[in-house]
């Protein structure tokens, strides 16, 4: 297959006018992303809250933190990870610090569960997640407040085997926050204590669930009658400037599609509500499936955009008039493309989530593909050793790239990341932290039977 420019239409319109950089409220230093609070930001409004909603009393000091940021609980059901944390000068509370902790949750039980930006305020099945500071004051996460607890997956509903990622907010006393640590509560008994103040750890990753064949990069997958798809490319970016705002972040999957049958065929022909992959990160962040690009159809030749031929390479509506006719044929739906006989095809998942550069590597690739076939058939696709999508990559070796002039290929490396960002906006801070927010009903999943886990000091 020739190796050409991978290249949206609406990416060439739009790349002059370049991904939106949005002001934060505040700029972020991610150096300070430890335990040490970051006491150089002028706090902002005084917002008197009622002692009801922000604090009860827990008599004694704090539990000793058994757990180091990083480590991870497994308990009936679930296990989870206090990952890091953040403190900084609260910008709406005098005399008050902000802590935002990253946490990654796996779902083990035996169905799906609804995903919640405030699910750890002990929605659905969840357990509780509390702040417990030097004079044994305990902050419960306040779901009331929009920016305490911020999306940091998109997802209808977490898979049975995967995980997904959340930022938890809290407001602490400056004069009670030497020695915090965070608590897993379920059914009132506490599960397990994460000491904010120790080193953070090194997380241990995600492992295919029980169901899934696992696979590598380039290794064949039947995904139906006639088709086989291999996935061999990656690519990791958070739009807009990662560093000051909380981004869209954007991940792709690329892979081949090949038809071995003598009639037309749909890929990947897996109809909603089912879903038939989920790019899942280091860190636990996870996203659905959103899109898939018929890439054949949106290559340019290289020559072309080099040489800005008028004739050939036409930036804008008739460029994106063109490309849209050539693919209406051949696409019924993000769920239907059509395979002609004996084809093969470059395909491009795209999958977007918030990413807050405070607490994860916003720009890190997917490191895992969670496919589903039409017939059930699950797959974890390790992306470890996938290559990354680059200039290099997209125009292949036989490229001289030594008879391009160095703003010939910085333009070309321009377009890559911005083909890469044309599913994607950043999101400005509403508060202090937020995140692309999706409203979906849930339907058709089943609720598991609720299991507490008491902890020793509890039992009789």
């Amino acid at each position: 297959m020739v190796k050409k420019l991978v290249l949206l239409a609406v990416a060439l319109s739009t790349v002059l006018a370049a991904i939106p950089v949005l002001a934060s409220t505040r700029p972020t230093d991610i150096t300070s992303s430890a335990s040490t609070p970051d006491l150089r930001v002028s706090s902002s409004l005084d917002q008197s809250l009622s002692s009801a909603r922000v604090a009860t009393i827990q008599t004694g000091s704090p539990v000793s933190g058994q757990l180091a940021p990083g480590q991870r609980h497994v308990a009936d059901g679930f296990a989870l990870e206090v990952q890091g944390v953040d403190i900084s000068t609260s910008l709406v509370r005098e005399g008050y610090l902000e802590l935002r902790i990253a946490v990654a949750y796996q779902n083990n039980s035996t169905s799906p569960i609804p995903y919640s930006a405030t699910a750890f305020a002990g929605e659905y099945t969840y357990p509780e997640l509390q702040i417990i500071d030097d004079e044994g004051v305990v902050y419960p996460l306040d779901r009331s407040v929009a920016d305490h607890a911020v999306a940091g997956s998109d997802l209808p509903s977490i898979p049975v085997g995967l995980p997904a990622h959340w930022t938890v907010g809290y407001q602490v006393p400056e004069t009670q926050a030497s020695d915090l640590a965070i608590q897993l509560v379920q059914a009132g008994a506490v599960l397990a204590t994460w000491d904010l103040d120790a080193g953070p750890v090194r997380l241990e990753g995600w492992t295919a669930p029980d169901d899934a064949t696992e696979v590598g990069v380039s290794e064949d997958i039947a995904w139906s009658d006639g088709l086989t798809v291999d996935f061999h490319t990656v690519y990791g970016d958070s739009c807009g400037d990662p560093y000051s705002v909380v981004s869209a972040g954007n991940g792709k999957v690329i892979g081949t599609v090949t038809s071995t049958a003598i009639t037309d065929t749909l890929f990947p022909n897996v109809l909603y509500p089912n879903i038939p992959f989920y790019a899942i990160w280091a860190d636990g962040s996870s996203a659905h499936y959103q899109n898939v690009l018929d890439a054949d159809y949106l290559f340019l030749d290289l020559g072309d955009v080099i040489s800005g031929d008028a004739s050939k390479f036409k930036p804008g509506v008739e460029m994106n008039s063109l490309i849209f006719d050539a693919t209406v044929n051949n696409v019924e739906s993000n769920e239907k493309v059509i395979m002609p006989p004996g084809s093969e095809q470059i395909f491009d998942l795209e999958f977007g989530l918030p990413r807050d550069s405070r607490l994860v590597d916003p720009q890190a690739n997917p490191v895992a593909l969670y496919a589903i076939t039409p017939d059930g058939v699950s797959y974890w696709v390790d992306l470890s050793n996938a290559a990354d999508l680059n200039a290099e990559f997209i125009f292949g070796d036989s490229f001289d790239f030594d008879t391009i002039k160095a703003a010939d290929r910085e333009l070309l490396e321009d377009l890559t990341e911005a083909f890469a960002c044309t599913e994607s906006a950043p999101v400005r801070y509403l508060g202090t932290i937020d995140g692309l927010a999706d409203y979906r009903a849930v339907t058709g999943i089943g609720f598991p039977e609720e299991t507490v886990e008491l902890a020793p000091e509890a039992l009789p």
